[in-house]
């Protein structure tokens, strides 16, 4: 089996500069163990895996392609300079006729519009809402002590807790923080 394998310097129009990924459009999708060894032989920080949602479109004139990023080790729910780097793939060497892409993603969906010479990417907001400290309290004891918290805020989708301490808390404070693993492992 033959993969195509666009090695792109993404955020550069200068070989060497900017930063890798290696770009695999691929026709069907690929088992992960098949992706992970491709990703581990490639050895940049990712390699991405794009492939076609809908069978009958090609990279030529599809508009809503699938995403996958793989490190040498794992895969990864987000990654902006090889979702760019897919994106010049399409436009540039595919040839994509459509003036905005689509990448459906762990991360939701990604679009990249050709502007001129660059692609501007639009990021998920994935905004948090606010939460009731005392669900937390443990793991809030455990990552700042007795300080004071002011706001708890929780992102359902990538379930990133977000502490806000009391506006009189010294930077110092912040700098010197450090999480009691024993306490957070208890619950």
């Amino acid at each position: 089996m033959e993969i195509p394998v666009f090695t792109v310097d993404a955020f550069s129009n200068l070989p060497f500069r900017g930063n890798p990924a290696a770009i695999c459009p691929l026709m069907h999708e690929l088992t992960d163990d098949l992706y992970q060894k491709i990703a581990a032989e490639m050895n940049l920080s990712e390699t991405v895996f794009i492939t076609s949602i809908n069978p009958s479109d090609n990279f030529t004139t599809g508009s809503r392609f699938r995403l996958r990023w793989f490190t040498p080790t794992t895969e990864v729910n987000l990654c902006g300079h090889a979702t760019l780097a897919s994106a010049a793939v399409l436009f540039k060497h595919k040839e994509n006729v459509n003036p905005k892409l689509v990448f459906e993603t762990r991360s939701g969906d990604l679009a990249v519009t050709q502007r001129g010479e660059g692609y501007v990417m639009d990021f998920p907001l994935n905004p948090p809402t606010k939460q009731d400290a005392n669900e937390f309290k443990d793991i809030l004891k455990a990552a700042v002590g007795d300080h004071q918290i002011q706001d708890v805020y929780l992102c359902p989708i990538t379930k990133k807790l977000l502490v806000r301490l009391s506006d009189s808390c010294e930077r110092s404070v912040l700098a010197s923080l450090k999480v009691d693993a024993a306490c957070s492992s208890e619950k």
